[in-house]
């Protein structure tokens, strides 16, 4: 009975020596390195989201950038922005009388586009020649409008023809009026723009 509980013993001695050593053996050829892997692949997940997040974050500067580079004219040549400002001006129906560019002026890395420039036009068509300047794609800004109304020009009518002024007797001024009536009245404008360039 002594040598089969010795037996015993020595089985039981031996199973908890091997369930030891599985254990240790386990514990630093299995658990220690995935737990260093399990870590890894933590902070790596941590900077896979930091990335995705600058990513998203780049993306929307980006569209902000573009944006911003659609607002500004293409050269620092002001005959291009003058080209715009006539472009607007003709889908409206006006005739400019007089462009002025003004002369490029420099503000850090931005060229600032200016001209001014002169019609005469019912106040209607003014109405949409600001609406199309103050909505188009590229930055335009109405700095000075000086808006004056035929009547406070001259005592009498005048009228339009060819961009020249003429005065007429105060019948057919009168005659000229009814026909203008749905383009509201005429009114000479003198108006200073300005768009900007940048690299």
């Amino acid at each position: 009975m002594d040598i089969f509980l010795d037996t015993k013993k020595k089985s039981i001695i031996v199973s908890l020596f091997i369930f030891f050593l599985t254990l240790i053996a386990g514990y630093n050829f299995v658990y220690k390195p995935n737990l260093k892997k399990a870590g890894q692949l933590e902070e790596m997940s941590k900077e896979c989201r930091l990335v995705n997040e600058m990513i998203k974050e780049i993306n929307s500067l980006q569209q902000a950038l573009n944006v911003y580079l659609d607002k500004r004219n293409n050269t620092p040549d002001p005959s291009e922005f003058l080209s715009k400002i006539a472009e607007i001006a003709n889908s409206c129906g006006i005739k400019i009388d007089v462009v002025s560019p003004g002369k490029p002026e420099e503000g850090g890395t931005v060229v600032f586009l200016s001209c001014k420039i002169n019609f005469i036009t019912p106040y209607n068509k003014l109405r949409l020649f600001m609406k199309k300047l103050e909505s188009d794609k590229k930055f335009i800004r109405i700095d000075a409008l000086l808006i004056e109304s035929i009547k406070s020009i001259q005592k009498n009518v005048i009228k339009v023809e060819g961009g020249l002024w003429e005065t007429q007797s105060q019948e057919a001024a009168t005659q000229k009026l009814k026909k203008t009536k749905m383009e509201g009245v005429w009114v000479k404008v003198n108006m200073e723009v300005t768009g900007f360039y940048t690299e």
